[in-house]
């Protein structure tokens, strides 16, 4: 079933909106069947899947990707290579970070009607993480500048300086 999976390129006598319609759903099933005989650490993914868990990941958070993720094996990418492929299109969404700018400009340049936006607060154990591009540690409160959280609360240089 795999090998005819995998081969079958062409679609029966459906018409070519039904082909647009399954297409994701093809492109998902064709990820677990390319991954299923590799090594996790050389699993490759299409450009619809990635767009799929970026979306999950926006929508849904970091325990949705992970809940599905881990449910289908080899169907969407670990949420590290997602961090990545967000650090790449420059899309890195940093704690108490809310880039009005960006997100105007894309509203606009797409013609959307309506937006939606979310916070992400699913973490259940607390814990401090560093981000090298920002020289920041994450996890602390963060205060309030104007009712709005400051982001980039806590920069240090030292370690020894955190633990105080």
């Amino acid at each position: 079933m795999l090998t005819g999976l995998q081969t079958s390129k062409t679609w029966p006598a459906w018409g070519s909106d039904t082909q647009d319609n399954y297409s994701f759903l093809f492109a998902f099933m064709e990820n677990i069947c390319n991954n299923i005989s590799k090594n996790k650490n050389n699993y490759r993914y299409s450009d619809v899947a990635q767009q799929f868990v970026q979306s999950l990941y926006i929508l849904g958070g970091r325990n949705s990707c992970e809940f599905v993720r881990l449910n289908l094996s080899g169907a969407l990418p670990s949420l590290s290579t997602l961090n990545l492929s967000f650090e790449k299109a420059d899309a890195c969404i940093g704690e108490a970070g809310f880039r009005y700018d960006a997100l105007n400009h894309h509203h606009n340049s797409l013609n959307y009607q309506i937006a939606v936006c979310s916070e992400d607060s699913t973490a259940v154990v607390k814990k401090v993480s560093y981000n090298a591009a920002t020289n920041t540690f994450g996890g602390f409160a963060t205060s309030l500048e104007n009712g709005i959280l400051k982001s980039g609360y806590v920069k240090t240089r030292y370690f020894d300086v955190l633990k105080e």
